[in-house]
């Protein structure tokens, strides 16, 4: 699913009959299919209302899906470190209109109360934060 098929047509030409286009709440509301695992990489914070997105995702698991999340780790201690010794000029991760969200290891954990589910965080980098989510 993606909102829009530039992407696509410029890099991965051959993939797009298999992309669906359009938004992405009204595509998931239409599923009826269940699923093992659902993907999302650098996702949740180009979204208007990501609380939503996951809720979207958790009714398409099966009892026992995976939901694998990948975000972006900003104003991760690395970064805020890097800025105040002057190795970086700004917050360069700050990138309006694209990111609507930014999520740290402290405040991405707010959402996990949405899943209600036993969660495996399988790293929390500074670079991203990879997690994966088990329904129980």
């Amino acid at each position: 699913i993606d909102f829009s098929d530039a992407g696509i047509k410029k890099f991965n030409p051959k993939m797009l009959d298999k992309v669906q286009i359009g938004d992405a709440f009204d595509i998931l509301n239409k599923m009826k299919q269940k699923f093992d695992i659902c993907m999302i990489n650098n996702v949740l914070e180009h979204v208007i209302d990501p609380r939503k997105m996951l809720e979207n995702l958790r009714v398409l698991l099966k009892k026992e899906g995976i939901i694998s999340i990948t975000i972006p780790n900003d104003f991760s201690d690395i970064q805020n470190e890097a800025l105040k010794l002057g190795h970086i000029k700004g917050e360069f991760w700050v990138d309006p209109p694209e990111h609507l969200h930014y999520f740290n290891t402290e405040n991405i954990q707010k959402l996990w109360v949405v899943l209600i589910v036993v969660l495996r965080v399988e790293a929390l980098v500074d670079v991203r934060i990879m997690v994966t989510v088990v329904l129980v």
